[in-house]
């Protein structure tokens, strides 16, 4: 039996950046939803200042437009900005061309604040002056270049807003594309680790049986069952990333069964379990590569037996609970070689907790002597 590859999964996209083009609707869609509130915000802050400075003053020496005509010049300002935030996002920023067009753009909605108000003074006062000397010469230059500044300003502070929003908005689609990949990959190792079980597992146990249906029927049937438990409970882990303590320490009593079965009075198992942490709630296939690891690299000659415990306690340490786990194993003669290092069992254990938990839980191994090595692992408590 050959082991399937895993799926694997496309890489996240790179954001395409603050300067790439935006499809006309995305541009859209974010100059409305984010810079139409601005405008609307600043255009309101300018009509209250209007009325609370110009208004007031009795002896005014120049024509003032009522507040209504300068609140609808705010308002086509502020389509006219949206239009041109639009376009910008349309367009994006890339080369000195695109640069060019962009501040184009800027000028004209900047510069056309002034026309739109003496267009809206005429409409409500006909005695408003709107020759090209009084509006565009002299003071009324002046007013214009004003006007133009300040509208510019407004503009490009808008653009960052947008371009500050689209970036955090591209970090966001980045990091669920890196959430989907790293729950792919969790996906594919927890298959890998499945297929673990098989070839050689199933070929030795299936031995095993032969062996003993001549001269012990009655052991050959106990290990055909515990084989059918453990691969039913193979398979059962399939259908959720999440068990139970209980369904894992069983998972695991399952394989020590068949193994002790196989190696005889070699192998001694003891399982240690707190019933109050039975139901609690811990990631799949999370104990079986430890105990597998344990007995692999258990022993370094086939005359040396070996111990294999398996241990669980709810404790309570800092205010905080947590759920601490502990695989051995002691061999009557040194351990297999390269069992000091982390091993792939063990790196694959650590990688899914730091995937899962964060900072949360730990994985912490030590090795007392030649003959001993223990894995601890610490979880939070999760019912």
């Amino acid at each position: 039996m050959s082991t399937p590859t895993p799926p694997v999964a496309a890489p996240p996209q790179e954001p395409a950046g603050f300067a790439a083009p935006l499809p006309a609707q995305d541009a859209w869609r974010l100059a409305l939803s984010v810079g139409l509130p601005y405008w609307v915000a600043l255009s309101a802050i300018r009509v209250f200042s209007f009325e609370l400075t110009l208004l007031p003053l009795p002896d005014a020496q120049m024509a003032v437009v009522p507040t209504l005509a300068r609140a609808l010049q705010y308002l086509l300002t502020s389509l006219l900005a949206v239009t041109g935030y639009a376009w910008a996002l349309k367009g994006g920023w890339r080369g000195p061309r695109a640069m060019l067009m962009q501040a184009m753009i800027a000028i004209l909605v900047a510069a056309s604040a002034r026309p739109i108000l003496i267009a809206l003074g005429v409409a409500f006062m006909p005695s408003v002056d709107t020759s090209l000397a009084e509006n565009f010469g002299g003071f009324g230059a002046r007013l214009w270049i004003a006007s133009a500044l300040d509208m510019l300003a407004s503009y490009a502070f808008g653009i960052v807003l947008l371009v500050g929003v689209r970036s955090a908005l591209a970090l966001r689609d980045q990091q669920l594309a890196a959430a989907a990949l790293r729950n792919a990959w969790m996906q594919a190792r927890l298959q890998s680790l499945r297929m673990q079980l098989s070839p050689h597992f199933l070929f030795n146990s299936l031995n095993a049986v032969a062996t003993l249906i001549e001269i012990d029927p009655p052991r050959a049937r106990r290990l055909v069952v515990s084989i059918s438990d453990l691969f039913r409970r193979a398979l059962a882990a399939g259908d959720s990333e999440w068990t139970t303590l209980a369904e894992e320490v069983a998972f695991a009593r399952d394989y020590l069964d068949v193994q002790s079965t196989r190696f005889e009075s070699r192998l001694a198992c003891e399982i240690d379990e707190d019933p109050s942490a039975a139901k609690l709630r811990v990631p799949v296939m999370l104990l079986q590569p430890l105990v597998e690891n344990s007995l692999v690299h258990g022993t370094s000659g086939d005359s040396d037996s070996l111990k294999v415990w398996l241990r669980t306690d709810r404790e309570l340490k800092a205010g905080r609970e947590r759920l601490v786990i502990e695989v051995g194993n002691r061999s009557t003669g040194p351990l297999a070689a390269g069992r000091g290092g982390t091993g792939i069992g063990l790196g694959n254990t650590q990688g899914r907790l730091e995937t899962i938990y964060g900072d949360r839980a730990s994985l912490a191994w030590r090795r007392p002597d030649d003959s001993t090595f223990i894995v601890t692992l610490t979880l939070p408590v999760e019912e």
